[in-house]
């Protein structure tokens, strides 16, 4: 469970969004896993996709490499946008930038995220995106 005494519904999905992206940004796959709330739904290159724990955990290593194929560097969040939150979920609206290992911007995308609680815990259950980038995949597709 996590622990947010204290904290606006608001304030746990930006801290939650952060510390994805920071745990993403290292490649730090279980802690990227433990953000998640699942089943995990994602959107991505036109096709839905719909995953457990084990499945994240497992596409990782395949992420990586596909990150690496694009010369990915980091993720920056340039933006997020609360468009509502409440005492069990909350969406935002966000905007990223990846860079490549020269800094040069590869990816300037929008997203949106729904954080939920389940079971008391808060976490990412939902995201779309407008990312077109074969590492934005994985899971098993929606159809």
């Amino acid at each position: 469970m996590n622990n947010f005494n204290n904290m606006t519904f608001e304030k746990i999905g930006i801290q939650i969004i952060e510390k994805f992206i920071s745990a993403f940004n290292a490649r730090q796959y279980q802690l990227m896993s433990d953000l998640l709330n699942y089943p995990h739904i994602r959107f991505a290159n036109g096709k839905a996709w719909i995953l457990s724990k084990e499945e994240f955990l497992k596409s990782q290593q395949n992420v990586t490499k596909l990150l690496n194929k694009e010369d990915w560097s980091h993720t920056e969040i340039k933006n997020i946008e609360t468009i509502n939150s409440g005492e069990e979920k909350s969406h935002f609206k966000l905007h990223f930038i990846r860079f490549n290992s020269k800094n040069n911007e590869i990816h300037d995308f929008e997203s949106l995220w729904i954080i939920t609680k389940v079971k008391g815990k808060w976490g990412i259950q939902f995201r779309s995106t407008f990312l077109n980038s074969p590492a934005a995949t994985f899971g098993s597709e929606i159809k």
